[in-house]
């Protein structure tokens, strides 16, 4: 068995502070950014902005990865010889996954709306009649 007389090391965390906006701790972070901009462009409900707080809050912890990521480098080394990425690079491209792809399916009602199926006959605006009579076909 391994010694289990070491303690884990714990981290204090703020109450509440998982109910806050993002970016609340940091002003002019990219998650903050996304918040104000798409709030800003987009009337969202209740319920949409839980989904877009979710979304900015994933966009934090990305760049703080990658922050992370950049300090230890990308390749893990172990003798001197490449080991293995950065098991972080994995966390990271799935957290900006989840916010592409979350911002995708809450933006798409605010796009407009294209017609479905083929454009209507007379394409071009006149009748066949009408191209006839221009030609002199018709008189």
């Amino acid at each position: 068995m391994k010694n289990s007389s070491r303690k884990p090391k714990l981290t204090l965390i703020e109450p509440g502070s998982t109910d806050r906006e993002p970016g609340s701790t940091v002003r002019d972070s990219q998650g903050t950014r996304l918040w104000r901009k798409v709030l800003r462009e987009n009337p969202l409900n209740a319920a949409q902005r839980e989904i877009l707080k979710r979304a900015c809050v994933a966009t934090d912890e990305a760049d703080a990865l990658r922050k992370k990521i950049a300090v230890d480098g990308e390749v893990i080394y172990s003798d001197g010889k490449p080991l293995k990425a950065h098991p972080a690079i994995r966390v990271e491209l799935a957290l900006r996954r989840f916010a592409v792809k979350t911002l995708n399916d809450l933006l798409r009602d605010q796009r407009p709306k294209r017609p479905v199926g083929r454009p209507p006959l007379g394409g071009i605006g006149i009748t066949y009649e009408q191209l006839r009579r221009s030609r002199g076909e018709l008189d």
